[in-house]
Parts: C-alpha cells; structure tokens; sequence
C-alpha cells in the first residue's frame, strides 16, 4: 500500500482537530503550541481521549487536556532521568571499586574477567572507542594519552567513568559471573541476573526519556525480572498488575536508590509528584489503587 498523506499546515491541522471534535478556546495558542511541538508528537496523546474505537474525541474534551497530558508526561521524564542518574553513577562507581580493588587499574584487561572472548573482545573494542571519542574532549584523557604508553588504555577509573548506562549495562553483563560481580549484586540485595534485567530495564527507560518519547501510558518492552528474592524491602504485592506498564519498574528503581541512598532527593520529589497526581494518571500507568500501602511508595 503507498502512503499518500499530505502534510498539513497549522491552520489545517487546527481545522483537523476541531473535525474530530476536540474544543479550541484559545486558537492562537493551540496554534503555536502546534508550531512548536508538532502535530504527530502531541497525537501519541490524543487517545486517551478518544472515543471507544473511534478517532473522535470524547464530548467536551478540551485542546487544554492534551496539553496537560503532555507537561505532566515531560515533567514525569525529568524526575525519572534524574533517578536514573544517580543509578548509572552508583553502578558504574561499585564495578570500578570493587573490580580495582580485587584485581587491578587495567582488570578489564584480561581475558579471565570475562564470560566468553567475544564478550571481551567487544568491551574492548567499545572502550578503545570512548576513550578515542573523549581523547579532547576529557582532560584527563588527553593527560593520560600524552604521559603514558602502556598499557594504551587508560585506568578502568577513567574508562568506566565515560561509559554510557547501556555500556555500563553491557559490561556488567559480559563480566563473568565469580564474586566480585555477585558482590556488586549483593549490594542491591538480589542476584546477579536480576540486576542484568534491572540495568537493561533502566537503560530502555533512560534512552525514551533522554530522546522525549512518550513515557506516561506506554507499554515497555523490556521490562525487569520479577526476583524470588530481596535481601531489603520490596514491593510486599507483585502480581496482579502488568509488568509491561511503569509502576513495576518505577518500583524497580526506587528500591535500587533505597539501597545507594534511602533520603536521595530526586526519589522522594517522584514519589510525591506521582502521589499528586489523579488516578487518571496513575492508572495510564499501570499503578494498583493501593499502591499507597507499599512502604516503598512512602517516604
């Protein structure tokens, strides 16, 4: 089938939303919110306001409560991505100390830490890369480049520090599975393939909030292990919602932050911006009713 659509101006689009039955009150702002947020992007947050099986909107749906969706979606990106910051430094700073500590500055260096060579070759070839790209960018790299040629990479401090959440998930799952990766595990309370899962699952979540896709009501594709086990508090409740749907990896996350650090800012400011919310919010979600009876959802 050849798609035909034509593009349509801002007047068009206008006239497109007041056919399908969406109220316009205040015309010149809809139009520049049109212009700067264009009309395929704000569509993804029509739908729920979208009759049963219908490309209609519902009686007296406003251009207002789209709007409202889509502030509240980028304001519930913003406390998420700064979550997962404390993570992915969290993460990374325990494979760096912990690995140093038991081995030595070039570790990763050697075959033996690894599961399989591929898994080794691959982690070296993406940090000859990091380091190449940061080379002018990092002072410490060019310092290090300049004063030192063996070994040719710098220390894992200073490699592992530039490292993406998804090559730093990568690497933790190529490291083979002795102590010293269990110990990073242990210090989450669960084991070392649940963290796997966990650090794939942040990263998905990470890359759809760093690239402003819609967060809020979306069905995740990758999505944490539900594990046997937690040495702290977890949810008491783990069946009878989708796993597919945010509140089980939001979950996820605030357990792992209670675990760097229970009183961390970003966490608690989640916490009561999702508790403000109606339930119309939590429910696109994927969020039980009494959520609120988790003590992990209390602060």
């Amino acid at each position: 089938m050849k798609y035909n659509k034509s593009p349509l101006s801002i007047n068009k689009q206008l006239n497109k939303l007041v056919d399908k039955g969406l109220q316009i009150n205040n015309t010149a702002q809809a139009r520049k919110k049109l212009k700067n947020v264009n009309y395929y992007r704000l569509s993804s947050y029509f739908v729920p306001f979208y009759k049963i099986r219908s490309k209609k909107f519902k009686a007296h749906t406003i251009f207002e409560d789209i709007l409202d969706l889509y502030e509240f979606d980028n304001e519930l990106r913003k406390l998420v991505f700064s979550c997962i910051q404390t993570l992915e430094i969290a993460v990374r700073s325990r494979i760096i100390n912990n690995y140093s500590c038991n081995f030595n500055a070039h570790w990763f260096e050697n075959l033996k830490r690894f599961k399989s060579f591929d898994a080794y070759s691959n982690f070296q070839k993406s940090a000859l890369k990091v380091v190449e790209e940061n080379r002018s960018k990092e002072k410490f790299i060019g310092h290090y480049l300049n004063k030192y040629d063996d070994p040719i990479l710098p220390s894992n401090w200073m490699v592992i520090e530039m490292l993406t959440l998804g090559q730093t998930s990568r690497l933790y799952k190529s490291l083979k599975d002795d102590r010293t990766k269990k110990s990073i595990a242990k210090d989450f309370g669960i084991t070392e393939v649940v963290l796997e899962s966990w650090l794939h699952n942040l990263n998905y979540i990470r890359n759809i909030t760093a690239h402003h896709y819609r967060l809020w009501n979306r069905d995740l594709r990758i999505t944490p292990k539900n594990p046997r086990r937690v040495r702290f508090q977890f949810l008491n409740v783990r069946t009878g919602f989708s796993h597919h749907k945010l509140y089980f990896s939001l979950s996820v996350m605030i357990y792992m932050i209670n675990c760097v650090d229970a009183n961390n800012q970003s966490k608690i400011e989640l916490i009561n911006y999702i508790d403000s919310l109606s339930s119309f919010y939590r429910n696109g979600m994927g969020f039980p009713t009494s959520y609120k009876i988790e003590p992990l959802w209390n602060v």
